[in-house]
């Protein structure tokens, strides 16, 4: 597994990509509207996650490695590209209103993508660790 400093690095520059797909999009688009919004969350949502799937079939990963990758691309890094944004002033509102919007859809979305990845012909297994921890 990974440790907490290779996780914090990848948050890190998950966040970084995304205050870039967002800086990108306003100067493109103009400040934060609706349609911006829409389109980052869709690329954030749609794109990622089977780039995510592309990417992990392509070097050769496990299937539950795949499905664990997939499933964390859809997890919001809402604290690192909050920061980013209030560090160069630009597109706060934006990045704060995708974060939002995406902690709101991410268990439906988690429920699709394992469908899409069943779909894909991509096995998994959910394990439930919780019946592995003894209670006194």
């Amino acid at each position: 597994m990974c440790s907490g400093v290779v996780l914090d690095r990848m948050t890190s520059r998950k966040a970084a990509i995304t205050l870039g797909f967002t800086a990108g999009a306003m100067a493109k688009f103009g400040m934060a509207s609706a349609d911006t919004m829409v389109v980052l969350l869709a690329v954030k949502v749609g794109l990622l996650p089977l780039l995510m799937v592309g990417c992990g079939l392509a070097v050769g990963l496990g299937p539950q490695y795949v499905t664990a990758l997939t499933l964390l691309t859809l997890c919001p890094a809402a604290a690192t590209s909050f920061v980013l944004a209030m560090q160069y002033g630009r597109g706060v509102e934006l990045v704060s209103l995708t974060n939002i919007l995406g902690n709101i859809f991410l268990c439906p979305l988690i429920i699709i993508w394992l469908k899409i990845l069943t779909a894909l012909g991509i096995e998994y297994v959910l394990h439930d660790d919780i019946a592995t921890i003894t209670i006194k």
